[in-house]
Parts: C-alpha cells; structure tokens; sequence
C-alpha cells in the first residue's frame, strides 16, 4: 500500500491518474480516490495500491473508509466503556451500562490517518517544485504527520517539474 501526502493542487492526483490511467485529467479535488496497478519487477508481479488522499490538513469524514474506520471506533468504544463502568461504578452504584456508552461516545474519535496509515508500506509526500509553500508544508506538516502513525518508510516527489520553479533543486537535497 502506497500512500500519496501533501497540499491541495500540487500534482498528486495527476501523478496517480498517469500511472494508473497514462492519462492526466482535468483537475478535479480529490477526498481520496485508490487504484490498484499491476507491475513487474526481476519477473515478480506486484499489485500495488495507491492511496491519494486530498491536500486537507484539517481531519476528513470520507464516505468510502467508514467502514474501515468503524470496527476501530467500536473497539475504542467498548474499552472506554468498560473503564467508565469501573472507575465510576466504584462511586457510584447502578450506574448502568447506556451511561457509560453514552459518556464514552464524547471521547471517541477515530481518524481516517490513525487506521489507514499504520498498513501503509510507502508515504510518498509530495510537494510543487512551483509552489515553496507546499515544500514547506511537506516537511513541516504532511511528514509530523505521517510520523503519528507510522514508521513506514518515505519517498519525497517533487511534482510540476515542467513549471517555473519556486523550489530549487539544492533545497530539496
């Protein structure tokens, strides 16, 4: 599993549908889109799966993952409900196990990054060779972030190549 990091706008999308599709379409924001391409190297096949998750930095709610997401929200769920039960049925007696269903769904949140990542095999963080912020950003945000959740080895791809360039190629050495 290949996952695909950085801003809004910056190629990754583009990157994708050429290795996929050997098509670049016109831009359309992308919440997550996966593919699955097919590769051989020294006569091994190899299935790879690429994740592009979009350029937001804030959590998203995407539609397709929750089920992936849900089992992992249940299971913090039932342990947090089970340690409410305990602590504070010890200050109080009866309270009931819909209380503490009811407390613990307030703490329970369960990201996109924290379930997905873990399983990834490659973070590809990509940036704009025509955009310094999106450089900055993929280092100071996009890599933080990856580390959260995964020890999973990077690549950094600088995109738009064919663009002026607002990063030089000694910066990103």
């Amino acid at each position: 599993k290949i996952v695909l990091l950085g801003d809004n706008r910056i190629g990754k999308s583009a990157i994708q549908s050429r290795l996929v599709q050997d098509y670049v379409p016109e831009y359309v924001q992308t919440d997550l889109d996966v593919y699955t391409i097919s590769m051989t190297l020294d006569s091994t096949v190899l299935q790879l799966k690429l994740w592009d998750f979009g350029g937001s930095k804030r959590e998203i709610d995407i539609p397709a993952v929750r089920h992936i997401i849900e089992p992992e929200r249940k299971l913090k769920m039932t342990k947090i409900t089970q340690r409410l039960h305990i602590i504070l049925g010890a200050y109080k007696q009866g309270l009931n196990e819909h209380i503490c269903r009811t407390i613990a769904l307030y703490y329970v949140e369960v990201s996109v990054r924290e379930v997905i990542y873990p399983g990834v095999d490659l973070f590809m963080i990509c940036f704009g060779m025509d955009n310094r912020d999106s450089f900055k950003s993929a280092f100071e945000f996009w890599l933080q972030e990856k580390r959260k959740y995964s020890n999973a080895p990077v690549a950094v791809l600088g995109l738009k190549s064919d663009q002026k360039h607002a990063v030089q190629e000694s910066e990103i050495e």
